[in-house]
């Protein structure tokens, strides 16, 4: 039996992916993630000197999302969790390399 070859990646597959089979949700939670983003970046230009730091920094931001769960609303639960993505995806893109070129 053989595995189907992956298709790629589609912006529509991409939002089901995001949305967990809503593509509203899933545009919803790209454009979320997307703002908190671009919001991350004008307060901390620099995220991190290097992959230690970083998930230092990400690891602050879950125990963050830790303590909402157990003491906060839902609203600020959201929030954490959001915090926790954008740190994780800084580090995906790669900006807590400092040798690394700044992208235009």
């Amino acid at each position: 039996m053989s595995a189907e070859p992956e298709q790629p990646m589609s912006y529509r597959r991409a939002l089901l992916a995001f949305g967990n089979g809503d593509l509203g949700r899933g545009q919803q939670n790209l454009f979320m993630l997307a703002r908190r983003l671009e919001e991350a970046r004008r307060k901390h230009s620099v995220f991190a000197g290097d992959r230690f730091e970083a998930v230092r920094v990400i690891s602050r931001e879950f125990h963050e999302l830790c303590y909402a769960v157990t003491h906060e609303s839902h609203d600020r639960r959201l929030d954490e969790a959001l915090d926790v993505a954008t740190t994780a995806m800084r580090f995906v893109n790669g900006e807590h390399m400092t040798k690394r070129k700044k992208r235009a």
